[in-house]
């Protein structure tokens, strides 16, 4: 063989080969598996050496799932706690205006971590609509649903049943925000702002059919009715789920329930209906 001959001396004996075709399909994998758990909405915040079947929690309107801290710590270390954050948040990628898809992107996601059920899920506000519809999803495919648990959440027939105006949309993100608003960038609070229109055109366009599933196991954790929020038995959600619906009193408002000391009851509340 001549020293020139390129060909030659860069032929792989079968063995070669195979190698090295493995090792390309590893780096591919790993690079699959790196970009899907960075794009993935999966915020793991409580329980990382818990060995009970785990909790998935939505985001409520304004997407981030900072909200569930407390709750997830207050469940205890054997209680995984899975928070699902919105897209949009970062400004990258354009927030979900479609509930369906929404749940469906969460669904894929959950799977991730727990390819087989039982499920069980939840939802503050915003995310109880969210949650109900993965449910509705998952039953769908087959998989089974054991519990859905509504954090002070409204039916979409009650909640998103009239358009939100701008001004009213800014006034929501003040409202749940609080003092904190006055501190965020310029640049931030508009994307604060596009997730909240795209999540708020979400609930105002998504109308599913009632829903009997007596295999799911339905929790309306209820608050203390907060002035401006609608108020109504089962807040609506015995027009649409027409199974039974548990209703347990919280201590506290739609947005104390969630924070010290009343997030404690909540905690305890929700811990006995997980079970193991």
């Amino acid at each position: 063989m001549s020293p020139t001959d390129t060909s030659a001396r860069l032929e792989l004996t079968p063995l070669q080969r195979q190698a090295l075709v493995e090792r390309l399909r590893q780096v591919r994998e790993r690079d699959r598996t790196a970009a899907i758990a960075a794009a993935s909405p999966l915020v793991r915040l409580g329980g990382a050496r818990g060995s009970r079947t785990s909790f998935f929690c939505v985001h409520a309107i304004g997407g981030a799932v900072f909200s569930y801290v407390e709750l997830a710590q207050s469940l205890g270390t054997e209680q995984p706690f899975y928070a699902l954050q919105a897209r949009g948040l970062d400004g990258r990628c354009e927030p979900f205006a479609d509930l369906e898809e929404m749940a469906a992107e969460y669904v894929r996601a959950i799977r991730t971590v727990q390819p087989e059920g039982p499920y069980r899920l939840g939802g503050w506000s915003f995310g109880g609509a969210v949650a109900f519809e993965m449910a509705r999803q998952l039953r769908a495919e087959g998989a089974r649903v054991d519990f859905l648990a509504l954090l002070d959440s409204w039916s979409p027939q009650l909640s998103g049943a009239t358009e939100v105006t701008e001004a009213e949309v800014r006034d929501i993100v003040e409202r749940d925000l609080g003092p904190a608003a006055r501190s965020i960038a310029p640049e931030q609070r508009e994307r604060l702002l596009a997730v909240y229109r795209a999540h708020l055109r979400a609930l105002h366009d998504y109308r599913p059919e009632p829903w009997l599933d007596e295999s799911v196991f339905v929790t309306l954790f209820r608050a203390a009715p907060a002035s401006g929020l609608p108020d109504a038995p089962a807040n609506g959600w015995d027009s649409l789920i027409l199974g039974d619906i548990e209703v347990c009193p919280i201590p506290g408002d739609h947005y104390s329930m969630l924070a010290k000391p009343q997030v404690s009851v909540l905690a305890e509340r929700l811990a006995t209906r997980l079970g193991g």
